[in-house]
């Protein structure tokens, strides 16, 4: 049994989570009714649910490419002496 729920209740919860990841605790209760009990994190956390989001990434568009490439073709034939003069951060 995790938490302090009953497990047929706990396996309705899980179900449900995995159903829907993102739905909340409050949408959970609707969803159970007065059975629902107390739908603790501490419950969703045993069961390896965790509240967690991913990194937004930046899209990169197919011009976003073509200004990278236009850039290191402008830059291709340089001389050493310019790019001596080039700030390079790492």
């Amino acid at each position: 049994m995790l938490g302090d729920i009953r497990s047929d209740i706990t396996g309705r919860i899980l179900r449900e989570v995995k159903k829907n990841p993102r739905i909340t605790t409050k949408a959970i209760l609707e969803n159970l009714g007065p059975a629902g009990g107390n739908v603790s994190r501490q419950t969703l956390h045993t069961a390896g649910f965790h509240g967690r989001r991913p990194r937004r990434m930046p899209l990169l568009q197919i011009r976003h490419t073509k200004a990278c490439l236009a850039f290191a073709n402008a830059h291709l034939d340089k001389e050493e002496d310019f790019w001596s003069s080039v700030l390079w951060l790492s």
